[in-house]
């Protein structure tokens, strides 16, 4: 199937997670229909992510499931994150696009955070109006139809006052996308309202029935956990057979879909993936899945905008999220408190984001509240998403910073995952991007260095930042061409151009321990006082420089020409050596003139 096709209903796929890359690329037999990936993880310009994701384009339909556009907050959508999103669409040609019903981004003290969960607006008529308007603003943005789908939240609003199926089908008439049908939220969300499993499963199929057939454009099954009075849509173990039921009972009233089996921790090997994917094949068997006609066509009640569109529709959706409304409502009056949606939200990240020891219950929105079956309310939800946001955090930066995680560990035991989430509560991250943030640790290990905190942590932060930046930069395209005007013109008419991908550090009293321990080579035959680092491939390198050196790269970059250049590091300087040196390795982006 080439890239950019349709999934035929009776499509079976999985969540194409980082433990499966190389097993799923190695080639061979997999019989999948297509791959979903979470959009966030792709969105760097450039890199081995991306290339990675284009590559299996290639051999396999993909689906693209996001959350962070944030598509229920109240702040609006972010235009740089949708411009992006709409470039990795552009790219890849995926088959189809899906978000969440939920709002992700708040304000927070002076800026905006992003918590990179979605998190549940109210059904009533402000919260429909409010997602209608950001759903409109995103498929005008990206230039085709989205699936829009429902969460497992745990958390309810008092004002919710439409049914959740009645809300989703007026979504889908006001908007023209489509839903994915997360069956497994569905059952869970039964289970925490304090029902059992028979019980649940016939308030699912009641859920179900309730929903417009021809909306559906995709069903998600997955596992769930569960603890005392809390079960968890964690996604992390296989589908429940009451979630089969519940499948099976969407086929018959809904029809087939495109089926995701979606498993996003505490992975299995690739065959057990497999072997789920198999039994939805055995249950659309059931209803000779072979014959299941498309679902009915439905014409979008929106037209595609051309590209030059795209800033200014993303642009106006952060207007249209405080001003589209239905008549009699406002998103700036509450039934509870007189406050509108953007504080309601805020209030509930500021409680996420409560330090250690803080109630976190006492500093949540009025109207808040927990489904009714949930053992220990409001306080056991919240420190449940604190929990999962904590985790992340540790993630996300042992992933952008390695070596000081495991010298962070090798010193002080456990301390890394208290940084990380220090980080996350005082700099909580504002895009959507998760890759974008933990640069704000520099200057919290910086802050604390006055409390004993070994100042090498911080200058092996401020190196590993520069690996994980320049991998992610778009890759590089340098015009060697521009080299000839190096024997055309006089060195004081051009000057030469350094790639984006290249950085140096120096200056720092505690670093050159750092400095020569990561570095392969070195350039310059003076002590070393700098070090240089740059993407080489899809991976990060690094070069110490002597002090000539390290004044050149900072002439370079401050646009001098080539004459000046030269005469800011002297006769000493090999610059043939390094020119050839600077083409072989990337380096140059262009020579231009002055």
């Amino acid at each position: 199937m080439k890239r950019g096709a349709a999934l035929w209903p009776v499509a079976v796929g999985v969540g194409w997670r980082q433990p499966h890359y190389r097993e799923v690329m190695a080639g061979g037999v997999l019989d999948l229909d297509f791959l979903e990936v979470h959009t966030e993880d792709f969105l760097a310009p450039g890199g081995a992510s991306r290339q990675l994701l284009l590559e299996a384009a290639r051999r396999f339909p993909v689906s693209l499931h996001g959350v962070g556009l944030g598509l229920g907050s109240a702040v609006g959508i972010d235009p740089r994150h949708l411009q992006r999103v709409r470039a990795l669409v552009d790219a890849v040609q995926p088959a189809l696009v899906s978000e969440h019903a939920g709002f992700t981004r708040a304000r927070h003290h002076h800026g905006t955070a992003h918590v990179h969960a979605p998190l549940p607006i109210p059904f009533s008529p402000r919260g429909l109006s409010l997602l209608a308007s950001q759903v409109d603003a995103v498929q005008q943005g990206l230039g085709r139809r989205i699936l829009i789908e429902n969460l497992g939240t745990c958390l309810a609003w008092d004002e919710d006052a439409i049914g959740e199926p009645d809300f989703f089908n007026a979504l889908a008439a006001r908007t023209g996308c489509g839903l994915l049908l997360d069956l497994n939220s569905v059952f869970v969300r039964s289970l925490n309202r304090g029902l059992n499993d028979e019980a649940a499963l016939r308030a699912g199929m009641a859920w179900l029935d309730g929903m417009t057939p021809a909306t559906v454009g995709q069903y998600h099954v997955s596992g769930h956990a569960r603890t005392a009075g809390l079960v968890l849509d964690d996604h992390g173990g296989a589908v429940s057979e009451p979630v089969w039921s519940l499948y099976r009972h969407a086929l018959t009233r809904i029809g087939a879909r495109p089926t995701l089996i979606e498993w996003d921790h505490a992975l299995p090997a690739l065959p057990v993936l497999c072997k789920e994917v198999a039994r939805a094949r055995r249950e659309q068997t059931l209803l000779d899945r072979q014959l299941i006609a498309p679902p009915p066509p439905r014409p979008s009640s929106r037209l595609a905008p051309s590209r030059p569109m795209l800033r200014r529709t993303a642009r106006a959706s952060l207007t249209t999220a405080s001003t589209a409304v239905f008549p009699g409502e406002s998103h700036r009056s509450s039934r509870r408190d007189g406050r509108g949606l953007p504080d309601q939200q805020s209030g509930l990240v500021a409680a996420l984001l409560a330090a250690p020891g803080v109630d976190a219950a006492s500093l949540a929105p009025v109207g808040l509240r927990a489904l009714s079956g949930i053992v220990g309310g409001l306080a056991r939800v919240l420190r449940q998403y604190q929990a999962h946001a904590s985790g992340q955090a540790e993630r996300t930066l042992a992933a952008a910073y390695p070596r000081l995680r495991d010298r962070v560990e090798a010193d002080e035991p456990g301390s890394f995952a208290s940084l990380a989430w220090a980080c996350w509560r005082r700099h909580p991250p504002a895009q959507g991007d998760l890759g974008e943030w933990g640069e704000a640790l520099i200057a919290l290990l910086a802050g604390a260095e006055a409390d004993g905190l070994p100042p090498l942590w911080t200058a092996l932060a401020r190196i590993e930042w520069q690996f994980h930046r320049v991998e992610r930069v778009a890759d590089p395209r340098p015009d060697l061409d521009s080299l000839v005007l190096l024997g055309r013109l006089p060195a004081s008419a051009v000057r030469l151009v350094l790639a984006d991908h290249v950085v140096w550090h120096g200056g720092d009293a505690h670093a050159p321990k750092a400095l020569l321990d990561l570095a392969s080579d070195a350039f310059g035959q003076g002590p070393h006082a700098a070090l240089m680092v740059w993407r080489e491939g899809w991976g990060g390198r690094a070069m110490a420089l002597d002090g000539v050196t390290t004044r050149w790269f900072e002439s370079l970059r401050a646009g001098l020409d080539l004459e000046r250049a030269l005469l800011n590091v002297g006769a000493a300087f090999d610059f043939s050596a390094w020119l050839s040196m600077a083409v072989a390795r990337g380096w140059l982006a262009r020579v231009e003139t002055v």
